[in-house]
């Protein structure tokens, strides 16, 4: 669905130049209360049930609980797209759910209309519930990316001894 005349291109323009930015900050808010929600999951997790004292590499963590979720919304997505859509494959299914959550949007797969008319509701939610996990995996991997940029930085080495330390404490 595009605009035609000049007035509705008008009105899309200034939608998005409101409606996008919005949209962003909603996804970023709710990405980082996701990413709030794994970290209180994990410290329970290694501190009541893994009677550890110390909570150690948590970002890390999280960034793998980011992932996972990600896989399993693609995957659980997939399931029901192959179901509904005969004519997609399951690699079709995973394949529009990625290009959806990572909002690419190539358009090259479209749920059927009359079927999305009936599961417009569920279709909103899932597809807003992956780009909020999306979202929360950007942000613990910009949070990872600046942590480590901050300890190049600020730690009085270069990149190659933080290399070669990366390298002895992963072995």
């Amino acid at each position: 669905m595009t605009p035609i005349t000049s007035e509705g291109k008008l009105f899309c323009m200034l939608y998005a130049l409101f409606g996008i930015p919005i949209t962003v900050l909603i996804l970023s808010t709710i990405g980082g209360e996701m990413l709030k929600f794994e970290k209180h999951i994990i410290k329970i997790i290694e501190t009541q049930l893994l009677k550890r004292q110390k909570v150690e590499h948590v970002n890390l963590k999280c960034l793998l609980a980011a992932f996972a979720t990600i896989f399993v919304l693609i995957l659980v997505g997939a399931s029901f797209s192959e179901k509904y859509h005969e004519e997609w494959t399951y690699l079709d299914s995973v394949y529009f759910w990625f290009i959806t959550f990572t909002t690419v949007g190539f358009r090259d797969f479209i749920p059927d209309e009359g079927l999305l008319q009936r599961n417009a509701f569920g279709y909103s939610i899932y597809t807003l519930l992956g780009l909020c996990a999306m979202s929360n995996l950007i942000n613990i991997m910009g949070k990872i990316a600046s942590r480590e940029a901050f300890e190049i930085k600020f730690s009085g080495r270069n990149d190659s001894k933080v290399e070669s330390d990366r390298q002895s404490t992963e072995t």
